[in-house]
């Protein structure tokens, strides 16, 4: 039972380190972008980047959570 927990864990682990680079990717992505627009595009751009970071960390809570139960 243990190891099928480990392997739950690693795996969404994993999920949450590909979801992480993901992110900063398109953080990067982004701000490239926030340099290139004008003033009122960018509060556009920031929502939706404080969007993803929202998500990321909801996604970490519940590893967390996991991680409790263990």
């Amino acid at each position: 039972m243990e190891a099928h927990n480990f392997n739950i864990l690693e795996s969404k682990i994993k999920q949450a380190i590909d979801e992480i680079n993901k992110l900063k990717r398109e953080n990067v992505e982004l701000r490239s972008r926030m340099n290139e627009t004008s003033t009122s595009e960018n509060s556009v751009t920031m929502d939706f980047d404080s969007k993803n970071k929202s998500e990321l960390l909801q996604k970490v809570d519940e590893m967390l959570h996991v991680l409790d139960k263990i």
